[in-house]
């Protein structure tokens, strides 16, 4: 028994000093998880697909979604991993982290990378931004709207085309994330998700999205000249670029 513990103290030990010069980065992560996971109050859960929230439906995807997606500047289609980090590298896509009024579980996203085209996550964050502002001073205000997917890579999107998924996907060219519940105050679920319909609406008139309400979910694709477009309100805040 004895040598079991000394092997294990070694094991502790040994796994301290390998960690020790990448604390910063440990540290970092934990945090967003806290940060990006959980609500900060508790919260009602509320399903977020096309029965609930009801915005209009863009359709064809392939002419209304998939060739817009492929026109946003300086965008590819992600075969891999490796074409993803090349993209990162070269600042076409961005990591994202959640804005104020958007919950994010990276862990989750078993399809999908938190990451978008850098004109897509700035987007986002206006959205996110537009949604908080309009959620101020009512008793829904604090509700928060829950990301599950990003972009995904051909080989994810392949993945996923037993499920339905077409195999040509916004979410390859990095435009397209899906919100599939809103969190929000107790009792609050049908005025928090209202005030997303209007925002994602609202976003849609400007000319900045493109939306597929689905069974699991809302489908949003940010078209090609989305972050010059028109603010939808003058009014609305803008978030900051992250």
């Amino acid at each position: 028994m004895k040598w079991r513990r000394l092997a294990g103290l070694v094991f502790l030990a040994t796994v301290a000093v390998l960690a020790w010069p990448h604390r910063s980065t440990i540290f970092g992560v934990a945090q967003r998880v806290v940060v990006e996971h959980v609500p900060r109050v508790a919260m009602d859960t509320c399903v977020g697909n096309r029965s609930t929230v009801k915005v209009p439906r863009d359709h064809p995807y392939q002419l209304r979604h998939v060739k817009p997606a492929s026109e946003l500047d300086g965008t590819e289609f992600v075969e891999d991993a490796g074409h993803l980090a090349r993209l990162i590298k070269t600042g076409v896509f961005s990591k994202v982290r959640a804005p104020e009024g958007v919950v994010m579980n990276r862990g989750a996203m078993r399809h999908s990378e938190p990451v978008l085209h850098s004109d897509a996550a700035d987007v986002l964050n206006e959205i996110a931004s537009a949604y908080t502002a309009r959620l101020q001073d009512t008793g829904a205000e604090g509700s928060t709207f829950y990301i599950s997917s990003m972009t995904r890579s051909a080989e994810q999107q392949a993945d996923l085309q037993d499920a339905g998924k077409s195999s040509r996907s916004a979410h390859s060219f990095g435009a397209a994330f899906d919100i599939s519940r809103v969190y929000a105050p107790s009792g609050q679920c049908t005025l928090a998700r209202q005030a997303l319909v209007d925002v994602l609406t609202d976003f849609r008139a400007a000319g900045k999205i493109r939306l597929v309400p689905e069974r699991d979910c809302v489908h949003v694709t940010v078209i090609s000249g989305g972050a010059q477009a028109r603010t939808p309100n003058k009014d609305t805040p803008v978030a900051r670029r992250f």
